[in-house]
């Protein structure tokens, strides 16, 4: 009598986190604002009506070590002269803080909720995607143009940043991979379903164009061709595929050629001269700003490189470098972020802040590999890659799309690979 009232209520909760969890994966696609007021829900909920569990001390461990970084955001906020700034900041970067403590210490995520989860964000990102190229397939019918089919030009979803949805094709093409290789070797249904889905994903990453999103890719693939595939057949097919996909992405695609164009292009004329006023009146690659970004950025680190300018004056400091350097085109038309994740945050926070940022990813990465946890693994491993060129922790997206996926597969106890 005593019993059936207590596990009625803990199933309640667990449908609860996992509805939540599925509106905020969908929501990141979709609707960003409900995937923010989701996420203020899901923390109500826990910190109201959830008794936390009891944890073990590397679970303790974890969570401040996830939430290491938003204490700097707090600490920055003191020493930064931009105090509106930096309250934003506060607001847009507690994700890093809440999603840790949520699925750190309440415990209710099981496998068969944590997989049911990643199925609904694949196949969210999979509509998502779908959207984009009707859109594009339909400008191209009213107009004759066909910019909406290929490059940054086709991402049309709301407050969508290209490389983030190219980050969720990863997450996606990776959980699909595991998902075929999971449990047998039996050819069925739901095999050729996800076959499907990674074909898609795979068409839609080649003709969106970003390289470092293609370099991920690559990895999924080599690693999934290395651990996973058993067929001799497929093991000399699967990488002569991913050449030829790749090559054909680069003579038909005018975007992905144009950044492979501006990537082996190493002479002086695609290079941006600081300290001379040449920047504008000439279109520049996006290797060529980054470099002229970096480079305005290390005078930066060299005069803040302990604690760096503070939360609120990252974008201030950037901007007064540049017109220094005379680097008008970004100073005076655009408004740069560093353009790499570890560059900004070092600015930010100095050495300590790209010290905790590097012990956030590299330490759970190793625990990942350690513990044979391939879609950990390669979630941390896309990331890292994608912060080299992209400040993705300065997007409202990008925030809540790492702090929710990483307190995910990091707190969830599943079944490994092996075991099955």
């Amino acid at each position: 009598m005593n019993t059936r009232p207590g596990k009625t209520l803990a199933e309640y909760e667990k449908q609860v986190y996992e509805i939540c969890c599925i509106g905020i994966a969908g929501s990141l696609i979709f609707w960003p604002l409900a995937s923010s007021l989701l996420s203020i829900i899901l923390s109500a909920w826990w910190f109201f009506l959830t008794w936390p569990k009891t944890s073990s001390p590397r679970t303790r461990w974890l969570v401040f070590l996830f939430s290491a970084f938003y204490i700097l955001v707090l600490a920055g906020t003191f020493y930064s002269a931009n105090r509106a700034e930096a309250l934003f900041k506060v607001q847009q970067q507690s994700a890093l803080f809440v999603f840790p403590l949520i699925f750190g210490f309440s415990r209710v995520i099981t496998d068969s909720s944590f997989r049911r989860i990643l199925k609904s964000f694949a196949v969210f990102t999979v509509l998502g995607c779908s959207t984009c190229l009707i859109y594009g397939a339909y400008a191209w019918m009213r107009t004759g143009s066909t910019t909406h089919l290929y490059g940054y030009e086709m991402v049309i979803l709301k407050d969508m940043s290209p490389f983030v949805l190219g980050f969720f094709c990863l997450v996606s093409i990776s959980f699909l991979m595991h998902q075929y290789y999971r449990k047998d070797y039996i050819w069925n249904e739901k095999k050729f379903s996800s076959i499907i889905l990674i074909l898609f994903l795979t068409l839609f990453l080649l003709l969106l164009g970003n390289r470092n999103v293609l370099f991920g890719w690559l990895t999924i693939m080599a690693f999934f061709w290395l651990k996973m595939i058993r067929s001799k057949a497929a093991r000399i097919l699967l990488p002569g595929a991913a050449i030829v996909c790749l090559s054909l992405a680069i003579a038909f695609n005018p975007s992905l050629r144009a950044q492979w164009n501006d990537l082996v292009d190493t002479s002086a004329n695609n290079t941006i001269a600081l300290d001379e006023d040449k920047s504008l009146g000439r279109s520049w690659g996006g290797k060529s700003i980054r470099l002229a970004i970096w480079k305005c950025s290390k005078d930066i680190i060299t005069d803040h490189w302990l604690t760096g300018v503070g939360t609120g004056d990252v974008q201030d400091s950037l901007q007064a470098a540049y017109e220094k350097r005379k680097f008008f085109f970004a100073s005076r038309y655009n408004r740069y972020n560093a353009h790499n994740q570890y560059v900004q945050v070092t600015i930010a926070y100095g050495i300590i802040g790209f010290l905790v940022l590097a012990c956030a990813l590299l330490i759970p990465l190793g625990i990942a590999v350690r513990n044979n946890d391939p879609l950990y693994a390669l979630f941390l491993i896309c990331f890292i890659f994608i912060c080299i060129t992209e400040s993705t922790l300065e997007l409202s997206k990008g925030v809540i799309a790492y702090s929710f996926f990483n307190a995910l597969f990091a707190f969830t106890k599943r079944k490994k690979l092996s075991d099955e």
